[in-house]
């Protein structure tokens, strides 16, 4: 049985099936739509490709306003599945982030082990996390010998990696079914 659990294509909220939609196409741009039948603009995505180059944007998008990809990402990059971090690579920005850096901090507390003498270091560094305090939560780190990438936290937005890659899935899955 397929349900939005497994199939991209559903939208998670109505249960129903989104459709893709070429809105214009001239030349090397093509202009589609994502869309849920019924919902208007809401969970709407729009995604323009010119010949070496993705935008997306609308409704439901990652980034307050959407995202713009590398050069060389276009529309065959983009129809196809593509793992999480390499569409991040290709579309969004790294940074540090709270949820991220507490996830992440959880996940190293055993393997941390030698650096920590007591409990109390743990709750101090959630406590920097919690406070938003980056340069004190990255010093702790780097002063311990981790090379700056290796500090918890630095990646792209969870919920903006999310939705890229849900984006990415519905739209492959979608754009094949259109090819056919």
């Amino acid at each position: 049985m397929t349900d939005s659990t497994t199939d991209p294509t559903i939208d998670p909220f109505s249960g129903t099936r989104y459709k893709l939609d070429l809105v214009a196409e001239s030349g090397n741009l093509k202009h589609y739509k994502l869309w849920v039948p019924g919902c208007g603009r809401l969970q709407s995505t729009e995604i323009i490709f010119t010949a070496d180059h993705t935008t997306i944007f609308g409704d439901l998008c990652p980034g307050r306003n959407g995202v713009s990809s590398s050069i060389g990402i276009g529309l065959g990059f983009f129809s196809s599945v593509r793992g999480a971090h390499y569409l991040g690579e290709k579309f969004l920005s790294a940074d540090w982030h709270q949820v991220l850096a507490r996830t992440e901090l959880d996940e190293m507390v055993e393997e941390l082990a030698e650096h920590l003498e007591d409990r109390h270091t743990i709750r101090d560094l959630h406590g920097l996390i919690d406070d938003g305090d980056v340069r004190g939560f990255h010093d702790w780190f780097t002063d311990r010998g981790y090379e700056a990438e290796d500090v918890p936290g630095y990646g792209y937005k969870p919920s903006d990696i999310s939705l890229l890659s849900t984006i990415n899935r519905r739209f492959a899955v979608l754009y094949k079914r259109m090819q056919a």
